[in-house]
């Protein structure tokens, strides 16, 4: 199944009405394209990208149905030397190991929080338990 490149993008060919592009051959574009995706990943060996992150003026003209005043075809083409533009992630987005770690941190801080959370109930239950005895007098002397 065709899925997007782009980090940040969840489109593919099975939920959505995008056209699906393959990266480019020519090295320098397809690295162009590959910096703007932003994934921190290892990529697959082929790769797609959907028309989300492309302007009108990246696509080429059907001048043919243009001129006979027809229905534009449904698949459109890039121009050779378009990059993508629109819908881009600003950032890299971590890869699986940094995520990974990231988890382990949320993991750890949420049992810590768990812990605090059961003593402070703890004393809450032993300060109501020893309040009457510590606060009548009979008891104080």
């Amino acid at each position: 199944m065709s899925v997007c490149a782009v980090a940040t993008c969840k489109n593919n060919k099975k939920n959505s009405n995008f056209i699906f592009h393959r990266f480019p051959h020519e090295l320098s574009i397809r690295n162009k394209w590959i910096s703007l995706c932003k994934r921190g990943d290892r990529l697959a060996k082929t790769l797609y990208m959907c028309s989300q992150h492309f302007v009108d003026s990246d696509y080429t003209r059907d001048l043919e149905n243009e001129l006979l005043n027809m229905e534009p075809r449904k698949k459109r083409f890039l121009k050779g030397d378009a990059v993508p533009s629109q819908h881009l992630p600003l950032q890299k987005i971590r890869s699986n190991d940094e995520a990974k770690v990231g988890r382990k941190i949320r993991y750890t801080r949420k049992e810590n929080q768990e812990i605090v959370n059961n003593v402070l109930k703890s004393m809450q239950t032993m300060a109501l338990f020893f309040y009457p005895f510590l606060t009548n007098k009979n008891y104080a002397k």
